[in-house]
């Protein structure tokens, strides 16, 4: 595979190709470079037994702001144009918002919260309970961080779920200020450790 990133490396630009092991991910600038990125990669599949599947495969235009649909864009090699697309376990949608990653997010941090609040009842330890928020919803949290500090003010709404998720495994009342319940379990932040 390092012979088909080389390969696009050159007609895109390294800082416009991503790759984690069998996952790619390019940047074009237009609908040239598109089509001649996803045809090097039909050709470099043709090369070593393997075949493009487009259904595994989504096109989405970068834009600025809201706009509607352009009808007249057709798939690339049967490959659809979408306005949201998941990569490495992190919605991208086509305005760059994370307003899609975040509501998803919260629902599966929710979830977890919801069944670590009946399971919390019978422990009563603060450490424990601290211990089983680091392992099971700090990391789902801090995973996507990086993502967010492209967008700085979006970077906000992470750090609040983050505290929020330790309020309940806590079971921290709500009208507790932070400062007094960030002293008591000696947290920092989802950019440093806990």
């Amino acid at each position: 595979m390092e012979d088909l990133l080389r390969e696009l490396a050159v007609l895109l630009g390294t800082k416009n190709v991503f790759c984690y092991a069998d996952d790619l991910m390019f940047v074009s600038l237009g609908e040239l470079q598109l089509e001649s990125a996803v045809r090097l990669i039909i050709d470099w599949g043709d090369r070593n037994g393997l075949r493009l599947n487009p259904k595994k495969c989504a096109i989405m235009r970068l834009r600025a702001r809201k706009v509607s649909k352009d009808l007249t864009i057709l798939p690339v090699h049967g490959i659809a144009y979408v306005d949201q697309y998941k990569y490495l376990g992190i919605i991208i949608d086509s305005s760059l918002t994370m307003d899609a990653q975040h509501k998803h997010l919260k629902q599966r941090v929710g979830h977890l919260t919801s069944n670590f609040y009946k399971m919390m009842a019978s422990i009563t330890g603060v450490k424990l309970r601290l211990e089983m928020w680091k392992v099971y919803v700090k990391p789902l949290i801090e995973y996507c961080v990086e993502s967010y500090i492209l967008l700085p003010s979006k970077l906000s709404r992470i750090e609040t779920l983050y505290y929020q998720t330790i309020k309940q495994c806590l079971s921290i009342p709500k009208k507790h200020s932070k400062r007094r319940y960030y002293q008591g379990v000696w947290c920092h932040g989802p950019k440093n450790n806990c």
